[in-house]
């Protein structure tokens, strides 16, 4: 059962969170440019204005995660990865991995 951790304004920047259990998690305003997130379980997340900056988010699960105002310049991600339904990763500067 997932935690709710409250991580507001935390920063996690270059951390290895992969596979990590985020569900629920409150990451508003943190920064995580660079961060290592792959297989990482965020479903209902809040990343409202987080810096995602040059994350790796392949095969990260983010269904109904919030990323209103999330930077995701250059954060790379795969066919894995599970977006918010209508999200477009790419019209915010994410790249498919291939």
């Amino acid at each position: 059962m997932p935690l709710h951790l409250d991580l507001t304004g935390a920063d996690l920047s270059s951390a290895n969170l992969r596979g990590a259990n985020l569900t629920k998690t409150h990451l508003a305003d943190a920064s995580l440019r660079n961060a290592d997130l792959p297989e990482v379980d965020a479903v209902s997340a809040d990343f409202r204005d987080a810096d995602l900056a040059d994350a790796d988010l392949r095969g990260a699960e983010l269904w109904a995660a919030d990323l209103a105002g999330a930077v995701l310049a250059g954060v790379v991600y795969d066919r894995d990865t599970g977006w918010p339904l209508g999200f477009d990763p790419m019209a915010h500067g994410a790249r498919m991995d291939e």
